[in-house]
């Protein structure tokens, strides 16, 4: 693994997955490709640049629901430029999806965990991230 490569996936399994909050987690850029990811979270790189066009502009087409990997979300909130959030139809589990000026960071969550903890998670490492210029 690079040295590059090492430093995002500390940022998984450190400040993400280490929490508690986060059971699943990766960092991709807004092109589609992958800086790091938890163990055996697979998303595909034209569901990023989707995912990616959504929260920078129009995000009508998540009304059908939101994609990651294998699993599908049912759509529950985007706030422009900053975050999306999906849940399972039929489970107490969901996705927290945030943005920064370069990458997207996805962010699952089950178990008896909040939204809002999770997200407040994913949240604190975006900002972080953007200080940084990312």
């Amino acid at each position: 693994m690079s040295g590059k490569r090492q430093q995002w996936q500390a940022h998984v399994d450190d400040a993400l997955l280490r929490t508690g909050q986060v059971q699943r987690a990766a960092i991709f850029g807004l092109d589609g490709k992958e800086w790091a990811s938890s163990s055996g979270f697979q998303i595909r790189g034209e569901q990023v640049t989707k995912l990616a066009a959504s929260i920078i502009g129009d995000y009508s087409g998540l009304y059908d629901g939101i994609k990651v990997g294998d699993e599908s979300y049912v759509f529950v909130k985007c706030v422009p430029e900053k975050y999306i959030h999906g849940r399972k139809s039929s489970e107490e589990s969901g996705i927290c999806i945030t943005k920064t000026k370069k990458a997207l960071l996805f962010g699952t969550y089950e178990g008896g965990v909040q939204f809002t903890n999770c997200f407040s998670v994913m949240e604190k490492m975006s900002e972080y991230l953007k200080q940084q210029g990312f």
